[in-house]
C-alpha cells in the first residue's frame, strides 16, 4: 500500500517572530510544510531568517515550500536562501515538491563539493609550506659554504673555472689599491682569468653585420612598442574611470481646487473642476416590548335623594321652576348632576325626591344626611339638602398605555439604532468617501406600531419602528493618481526646476490630502481639495550613461552641468587623477560612471 504523504500550512502572520516560526516547523508532524505569507512581514526582508527557516526544516527531514502572495523582495529573498517558491493561493503540486527536493540534493552537493574544495587547497597549502621550508634549508647551507676534495672552504657564490681554487682566503680591505702596488700585484696574481663569458658576448656581437642587426631590433624592438601602445589602448579603455555625482533637490509643492459635485459623471474632472457624487439611503427595522405606565380608574358614581327648596317670591305670573337633567349642584368642593329633569310651580316651595349622581366615580363623593347644596345658576332662589346618606361612590386604579410610553420607548429604541444607520453608511465606501454634513438619520413615524392602542388596560405592549438614514458620497477613486498627474502639470508650468530640458518630474513617497466640504446644500455639494507633495526630476541613470558614452572630457563636463536638477553643481572625477587632460574621455563601455 502506498504511503500518504501529508502536508501542513503554516500561515505567517505579521505578529510572528523568527522563533515563532522555527517552533511551529518543529511541532508540525508531517513531511511537509507550506508556510503561507499573506501579509507583509519582517521575515521575508532578509534572505537570511528564510534560510535559517530552511535550515529548521531540514534538521527535521522535513520538505519546506514558501507561499508567498504579492511580494516580489520575498519571492527574491526566498529564492536567495534557497527555498521552492510559488506565488499562487492554490495548493502547491506534486511537480513543486519534486522540485522543492532537487534544490536540497542541490545544496547538499554544493556543500560537499566546497568541503572537498577546502580539504584540497589545505594539502596543497601544506605541500608549499614543506617545500619553502626545504629550500629555505638549502639557502642556508649554501650561505655557511662547503669543502671541496682537498678540505678547502669554498664561500657560495665564488665560481672556480679550470681548476683555479684559491689556496687561502682573501682579505678584504677599504683601502685603495695602486695598480702598480705590491698589495696590488699580489692580490691580482690570486686569481685566473682564463675565460671571460661576458667578453666573449661583446666578441661576437661585434662580429654581427647590419643586416642581422635590423633583424634582431624587427624582432624584438618594434614587438616592445607594440606591446606598449597596446598596453597603452587597453589601459586607456578599460583602467580609467568617471565618477559623477548629480544631486537631486525635492522642492515642495501644493495645489488647491474646490470641485462641484456632480451625480452625472463617473470620474474626477480637475479639467472642468467637477467631482462624482452620490446618494445612499440605509434602514433598520427594530422591536421592542415597553412598560405600559399609564395611570387610570374605574369604579361606580355615588348616587342619592335630595329635597330643592325655593326661597324666591311668588305671584300669579311667576313661571315654574324648571330645571334640566345633568343640572349641576356643588358642595364642599364637590360636584353632582340631576338625574332627571325637575318642573314645579313656585307655591311649591319644596320638591323631594330629587335623584343626583355624583360627577365622578369615587368614594370621596359619599357624603352624610343633612348636606346642603348650591344650585348653580339658581343660587339665590334655589338651594337643596339631602335628607338620606348619599352612598354608592367606588374607585379602583389599574394601568394603561399612554403615549408617554410610546413616545419614550421610541426614543430609547432608536438612540442606539440612529448610530448603527450611520455607522451602516460610513461603511458603505468602496471608492467613495461620505459627507459628514449629510449623514441624515432619523424614526419613520409612520413605521411604529404597537399591538395595543393608547388608553387600553395592559401592563405591556409590543412596540414596532424602523430608521431610516441618507448620506451623500463623493468618489475618492483615482484621487491619488488625479492629483500627482495635476501636482506634476503644476510644476512643470511653475518651470519649478528652471530648466529648458523636458524634464521628467516624480513625486516623493506620499501625497498629503486635506479634503473638506466647503458647501453642502441640498442641490449644492462643494469639496475642496488641498494637496501637499515634493517632487524631484527623474534621473535615468541608463539614458544619462548612454549620452555620455565617448564624449569629450570637456563636451561631457558641459552637458552634466547643463542639468539642473539642484542648487548644488555635479561632481565629476575622473581616474586616474593626473591623467593627461587630451586622452580624457569619458568611458564607452558600461559600468564606467
Amino acid at each position: 500500500m502506498e504511503k500518504r504523504i501529508s502536508t501542513s500550512k503554516i500561515v505567517v502572520e505579521e505578529s510572528q517572530e523568527l522563533t515563532d516560526l522555527v517552533r511551529e516547523i518543529h511541532r508540525a508532524k508531517t513531511d511537509r510544510i507550506v508556510l503561507t505569507f499573506t501579509e507583509h512581514t519582517d521575515i521575508l526582508i532578509s534572505s537570511i531568517n528564510l534560510r535559517v527557516l530552511l535550515e529548521a526544516a531540514q534538521r527535521e527531514d522535513k520538505l519546506l515550500i514558501a507561499q508567498i502572495i504579492q511580494n516580489p523582495t520575498g519571492i527574491r529573498n526566498a529564492k536567495l536562501a534557497g527555498i521552492k517558491t510559488i506565488d499562487t493561493p492554490s495548493n502547491p503540486t506534486e511537480i513543486d515538491w519534486e522540485e522543492a527536493e532537487e534544490l536540497i540534493q542541490l545544496k547538499k552537493r554544493e556543500v560537499s563539493e566546497k568541503k572537498r574544495i577546502l580539504e584540497t587547497t589545505k594539502l596543497e597549502d601544506e605541500k608549499e609550506i614543506f617545500e619553502d621550508n626545504v629550500e629555505q634549508n638549502i639557502e642556508q647551507e649554501k650561505r655557511k659554504g662547503y669543502e671541496d676534495r682537498r678540505g678547502t672552504k669554498v664561500q657560495p657564490g665564488f665560481i672556480s673555472i679550470d681548476g683555479d681554487i684559491p689556496t687561502k682566503a682573501t682579505v678584504l680591505t677599504t683601502e685603495p689599491l695602486q695598480q702598480n702596488s705590491p698589495s696590488f700585484k699580489k692580490s691580482m696574481s690570486s686569481f685566473s682569468f682564463k675565460k671571460m663569458p661576458t667578453s666573449s658576448f661583446f666578441q661576437r656581437f661585434k662580429n654581427l653585420n647590419k643586416k642581422k642587426i635590423g633583424k634582431i631590433l624587427l624582432l624584438t624592438v618594434v614587438p616592445i612598442i607594440f606591446l606598449t601602445l597596446l598596453g597603452m589602448f587597453l589601459y586607456n579603455q578599460f583602467g580609467t574611470f568617471v565618477k559623477v555625482k548629480i544631486f537631486v533637490e525635492s522642492k515642495p509643492i501644493e495645489v488647491e481646487s474646490i470641485l462641484t459635485g456632480d451625480t452625472d459623471i463617473e470620474e474626477l474632472d480637475f479639467e472642468n473642476l467637477k467631482i462624482p457624487i452620490k446618494t445612499e439611503v440605509a434602514s433598520k427595522s427594530l422591536s421592542n416590548t415597553i412598560t405600559a405606565t399609564g395611570k387610570a380608574y374605574k369604579g361606580e358614581k355615588a348616587t342619592g335623594k335630595i329635597i330643592i327648596f325655593y326661597t324666591g317670591s311668588c305671584v300669579e305670573e311667576t313661571p315654574k321652576i324648571s330645571l334640566l337633567a345633568g343640572q349641576t349642584l356643588t358642595t364642599s368642593s364637590k360636584t353632582y348632576q340631576l338625574v332627571n329633569a325637575v318642573e314645579f310651580p313656585c307655591d311649591d316651595v319644596s320638591v323631594s325626591d330629587v335623584s343626583i349622581i355624583a360627577e365622578n366615580i369615587g368614594d370621596e363623593y359619599n357624603l352624610s344626611a343633612g348636606q346642603s347644596f348650591t344650585i348653580v345658576g339658581h343660587s339665590e332662589t334655589l338651594f337643596a339638602k339631602n335628607i338620606v346618606a348619599i352612598t354608592g361612590g367606588t374607585k379602583e386604579e389599574y394601568s394603561v398605555l399612554s403615549q408617554v410610553d410610546i413616545d419614550e420607548g421610541v426614543e430609547s429604541l432608536s438612540a442606539t439604532a440612529i448610530e448603527e444607520v450611520k455607522s451602516e453608511l460610513r461603511d458603505t465606501s468602496n471608492g467613495w468617501e461620505i459627507i459628514e454634513d449629510t449623514i441624515l438619520s432619523e424614526v419613520d413615524k409612520s413605521s411604529i406600531k404597537t399591538d395595543k392602542k393608547v388608553g387600553t388596560e395592559a401592563t405591556e405592549a409590543n412596540l414596532d419602528l424602523t430608521i431610516k438614514g441618507s448620506a451623500t458620497y463623493y468618489q475618492t477613486k483615482g484621487l491619488s493618481e488625479k492629483l500627482a498627474a495635476l501636482i506634476r502639470t503644476q510644476a512643470e508650468e511653475d518651470n519649478l526646476f528652471e530648466s529648458d530640458k523636458d524634464l521628467e518630474l516624480v513625486l516623493g513617497d506620499e501625497i498629503e490630502k486635506k479634503i473638506t466640504v466647503e458647501e453642502s446644500k441640498k442641490d449644492s455639494i462643494k469639496i475642496k481639495i488641498v494637496a501637499k507633495a515634493t517632487i524631484k526630476p527623474k534621473i535615468d541613470k541608463e539614458k544619462l550613461a548612454e549620452e555620455l558614452k565617448g564624449m569629450e572630457w570637456e563636451e561631457g563636463r558641459e552637458y552634466i552641468n547643463s542639468l539642473k536638477y539642484a542648487e548644488r553643481k555635479p561632481e565629476i572625477t575622473f581616474n586616474p587623477m593626473n591623467y593627461p587632460s587630451f586622452l580624457k574621455r569619458f568611458p564607452e563601455r558600461r559600468g564606467g560612471y
